[in-house]
């Protein structure tokens, strides 16, 4: 009977070991699972971070440019110094041909840079003129009364903080711009741009699968509180314009006014622990929030996980022979929930993109294939959104930098760098040439590179169209408005230049300074109108007879003129002298006063020529000689050119 026994225990022993190793795969399993549940969790906190920094750092620079833009335009209208010459003159000699002039520069502002209204102040606050024909204002709150002579004392433009007034009947973000005749203060203009359709559509909620989420602009305030300046805040935010106290410091609006800056977490005015992108707007009192409840954030997330765990651990004890295959399955499982919340997501960045003309776009490099936005398939005029081919896409680069596109594209990837780069494209459904700005980086696993794609055509045409117009107003400064000469700054910079050059070629300088002879005399017999006139003819004349490469003929004040010539000995210059002297005598322009030289305009010139040196104090030396030389030619009876002694 013993065999038989034996034969029975047998099967006892192996289901004991069946068992044993049966609740060993269980205890691995769930140690997997729960290894697999948090990593995943983590992996989701990952990219719901990375999503909110670049949402954030998107949204900073766009408000950032938004309020360097403002200031550029007041900046400019303070440089202009015939708007400001335009004001002073109407200011002493009212016309109405000044008065247009001034209400039309006032009116472009409004209808070309999207400003609600302009006025123009003289230096005490009192309304000049204005874009929405009010005939007077009441007086400037100490606000604004303070930024005019904020502004008026250091010649900048001042910015006037977002906020609510009484003047109108919208929110405003304003700048005053100074203006100076000369060093005399005459006025400001005083921009207001309403908030409702510039700043705030750059502020719309973002979704993230649920209402909750939203993006918040602080700002300081000067006693210390904040506000916020967010358009439509959820239930328990202060409207714009109430302040928000800094004792609740786990807020991630006082974090980020405090210094923090990226991810924080911090709990939100409903007391609901939030994960947040803090970031501080550049040369601003501006702090910009972009926020998530963190339940909200992962909640979906945790109870799918839940129930993939609680399948699977079901699964193992129902299914133990099929347990490898339930591994499978889950991991099939995992991966489809992924995708369901990445597509959820992207419907979310699809929302906030076009809330801010903004495009987004996935590549992924293993399948060289672009995922687009609706907004991104609009920019780029392709027929539909979704996935589409490398090939298709680099067929919209314009032939001469597809290759260096690609390059730019290719280097960000390998090196999981982040890409910030410009270029044109030529749209698949008009053939129209845009101009395209990318923001992009790798996600955190390398696998896909996630950014943002926004049209700047219409921007880029106005940096230039601005650009040409400073290039203008640079080329007005160094002209003599009477003469249309080169004025004295001209002068100084061109000897700068042609003195560094004659250095480094051992050549010499030739100069000339001369005036008109008994110029006051001519005024007072003429009149300052025919004075103009007789200036006007001797500096055409000079002009017509310097024409070498690097010969300048300039202003130097009052009657007074002064004359470069690179490359000449003193004899040669006193010759060039010579030759301007009989070139004037014969416009034979009337002068009564100067009977000694015939009765006509005639002019005395100094001579005096310098061999470059390290030293610069040999530059001041070289006009006193000239200087010098003109008194002798004065001393001499006039009419003529003398060299200097040295």
């Amino acid at each position: 009977m013993e065999p038989v026994l034996t034969q029975q225990k047998r099967p006892s022993h192996r289901r004991y070991g069946y068992w044993f190793l049966v609740v060993l795969l269980v205890l691995a399993a769930l140690l997997a699972i729960g290894y697999t549940y948090r990593n995943s969790t983590a992996q989701y906190h990952q990219q719901m971070q990375d999503r909110l920094r670049l949402v954030g750092e998107g949204q900073s620079k766009n408000i950032a440019h938004w309020r360097s833009t403002r200031m550029a335009d007041a900046a400019t209208i303070s440089q202009d110094p015939f708007f400001a010459q335009a004001l002073a003159q109407w200011q002493h000699h009212p016309s109405a041909p000044l008065a247009r002039q001034l209400q039309e520069r006032l009116s472009s502002l409004v209808e070309y840079s999207q400003y609600a209204v302009a006025y123009l102040l003289d230096t005490q606050g009192r309304l000049v003129l204005g874009t929405d024909n009010r005939a007077e204002i009441p007086p400037l709150p100490a606000q604004e009364q303070a930024a005019l002579q904020q502004a008026l004392d250091s010649a900048l433009p001042v910015a006037i903080e977002a906020r609510p007034s009484p003047y109108f009947a919208f929110p405003f973000f304003g700048v005053m711009a100074p203006l100076f005749d000369g060093y005399t203060p005459v006025g400001a203009v005083w921009l207001v741009m309403d908030l409702r359709s510039t700043l705030y559509p750059l502020l719309q909620d973002w979704q993230v699968d649920n209402q909750d989420a939203e993006v918040l602009l602080l700002q300081r305030l000067p006693d210390g509180s904040n506000t916020n300046v967010n358009p439509r805040p959820q239930a328990g935010l202060p409207a714009f314009g109430q302040t928000m106290p800094m004792t609740h410091t786990a807020s991630p609006g006082v974090q980020a006014i405090a210094g923090a800056r990226g991810i924080v977490r911090g709990v939100n005015y409903r007391n609901e622990p939030v994960i947040a992108m803090v970031s501080a707007i550049d040369d601003a009192p501006w702090w910009l929030v972009v926020q998530l409840p963190e339940a909200n954030a992962i909640g979906d997330t945790q109870r799918r996980e839940g129930v993939t765990l609680g399948l699977s651990v079901g699964a193992v004890f129902i299914f133990i022979g099929l347990l490898l295959g339930l591994w499978q399955w889950r991991a099939w499982r995992h991966e489809r929930d992924l995708q369901h919340a990445l597509q959820l997501h992207m419907r979310w960045l699809d929302t906030a993109q076009k809330a801010a003309t903004l495009g987004y776009f996935v590549y992924a490099p293993s399948k060289q294939e672009f995922f687009i936005s609706e907004t991104t398939q609009r920019i780029f005029g392709l027929p539909h959104a979704g996935w589409i081919a490398l090939q298709q896409w680099a067929a919209l680069l314009l032939p001469q930098e597809r290759q260096g596109v690609l390059h730019a594209h290719d280097t960000a990837i390998a090196n999981a760098q982040p890409l910030h780069t410009q270029y044109a494209i030529q749209r698949q459904d008009t053939g129209e040439q845009r101009w395209i700005q990318i923001w992009a980086e790798m996600d955190a696993e390398r696998q896909h590179m996630i950014g943002i794609a926004q049209d700047i055509t219409e921007r880029r045409a106005l940096d230039e169209q601005l650009h040409q117009y400073r290039q203008r107003l640079e080329s007005q400064v160094r002209q003599d408005p009477l003469t249309g000469i080169a004025n004295r700054l001209a002068l100084e910079e061109a000897v700068e230049r042609e003195w560094r050059r004659a250095e480094r070629q051992g050549l010499p300088l030739g100069l000339l300074m001369l005036d008109l002879d008994y110029f006051k005399t001519y005024n007072d017999t003429y009149g300052h109108v025919q004075g103009d006139a007789c200036l006007r003819a001797v500096a055409a004349t000079l002009a017509a007879h310097a024409g070498r490469a690097g010969e300048l003929v300039a202003r130097y004040g009052g009657e007074e003129f002064a004359v470069l010539l690179p490359g000449l000995t003193l004899a040669q210059t006193q010759a060039v002298g010579a030759r301007l002297v009989q070139a004037v005598r014969a416009l034979q322009l009337p002068h009564q006063g100067n009977m000694a030289q015939g009765g006509v305009v005639t002019i005395s010139i100094g001579a005096a020529c310098v061999q470059p040196a390290h030293d610069h104090g040999c530059m001041t030396t070289w006009f006193q000689q000239a200087d010098a030389a003109l008194y002798a030619a004065k001393q001499a009876g006039r009419n003529r050119c003398c060299a200097s002694a040295s």
